[in-house]
């Protein structure tokens, strides 16, 4: 996807990275002798140390809609999510909602999604086809007037892929559900220290 991008400097930063990967994982002896002052490279061996301990998505991402059944999964995603946002300070999701009623209540509607990595649970979204409190009053910003769009809520990777691409498919997940809905627009609000979710959001392109 960077190669295809066209962005030059993250193209430059990707080669880049995957030299130093090659060379650690082929040549361990030249590696241990590298002597890594610059910080740009010092960021990329953080990042690939981080990969490396990462699950290896060796089998394929599908997704479906939710059902009753999936509960204790979705709760499971979701107390990660809370976990996460707390360790950041983030006062998001700190009560006891999402709970299994709302659960419930968007699989009753057929709104909520659930992504697995062969047969385990990996993610989730809930893509409701009506608008949120407050964005009829948005301060900082205009909506794309008269246009049909559904609204992104509780999107979220358990803790085990987090990290690995699951985020990036779980947007191109509710991207395909929108288009099969016959919706043009897609809105969705966060909070403003959740900086993981900012970037998938500018990743993708919102």
């Amino acid at each position: 996807e960077v190669l295809r991008g066209g962005d030059q400097a993250k193209t430059l930063r990707w080669r880049r990275k995957q030299q130093l990967l090659r060379t650690m994982r082929k040549r361990p002896d030249l590696f241990e002798k590298l002597s890594l002052t610059d910080p740009e490279d010092l960021q990329l061996l953080d990042e690939i140390r981080k990969d490396m301990k990462r699950p290896v998505l060796d089998q394929p991402l599908t997704f479906r809609q939710a059902v009753p059944e999936d509960v204790p999964a979705l709760l499971s995603i979701a107390a990660d999510a809370r976990a996460l946002l707390k360790k950041h300070g983030i006062d998001q999701w700190q009560g006891e909602y999402p709970n299994a009623k709302a659960f419930l209540y968007d699989i009753g509607r057929g709104e909520c999604w659930i992504a697995f990595h062969g047969e385990e649970p990996a993610g989730m979204f809930t893509l409701p086809l009506e608008n949120a409190p407050g964005y009829d009053e948005i301060t900082d910003g205009k909506w794309t007037p008269d246009l049909s769009f559904c609204v992104l809520h509780r999107v979220a990777v358990s803790a085990k892929y987090r990290g690995t691409a699951v985020a990036a498919y779980l947007f191109r997940c509710m991207e395909e559900v929108a288009r099969s809905l016959g919706v043009r627009s897609i809105r969705v609000d966060t909070h403003k220290k959740n900086k993981s979710m900012k970037r998938i959001l500018n990743e993708s392109g919102y």
